[in-house]
Formats: structure tokens, C-alpha cells, sequence
């Protein structure tokens, strides 16, 4: 007989995911107005200054008052990410 925790185990993909939300999260405790100005989607950066990865990195881009939100959002990814084929 074996226990687990959660609805299966995570892949690669989903555990990349959660590591890199986190990693950015805590550089944007430490520098958020850089972090949000370069890395948060601006329509207009994008279109007028050539900011093409906004559209990427702004995913990954949370408020750095919003424990709760990072922690609800990687454990909505955990959740829906796992792998079920067992």
C-alpha cells in the first residue's frame, strides 16, 4: 500500500513553471518597479519601444503584495498540470 499527496505527480514542465513564478515573484520583492517596468505587459513598449518579450514575461509577473495570488496560482498549475496517465 502507498500514499501520496495531491492529485499525481508533477512533470517537468509544471514543476519549471512553478519554480520560475516563484523565482520571479521574490526578484519582484526585491526590485519591483524594474521588474514590472520591463517585464509586465505595457501595449505600448511593446508596439513603440521594441519591449517584444512583454507578452511572455508578463505571465510570470505577480504583485508583490499578493501572497495569496501567487500561492492560489501555483496551486491551481499544481493541481491541473499533473500528470494523470497513471
Amino acid at each position: 500500500m502507498s500514499y501520496s499527496l495531491g492529485p499525481g505527480p508533477m512533470t517537468p514542465a509544471v514543476r519549471a513553471i512553478i519554480y520560475t513564478n516563484i523565482g520571479v515573484f521574490l526578484l519582484t520583492l526585491v526590485a519591483p518597479d524594474f521588474i514590472i517596468s520591463q517585464f509586465g505587459l505595457t501595449p505600448k513598449a511593446v508596439l513603440q519601444h521594441g519591449y517584444v518579450w512583454q507578452p511572455v514575461t508578463y505571465l510570470f509577473v505577480h504583485s508583490p503584495g499578493g501572497l495569496s495570488h501567487i500561492l492560489f496560482n501555483m496551486l491551481a498549475v499544481w493541481m491541473f498540470g499533473v500528470d494523470r496517465s497513471e
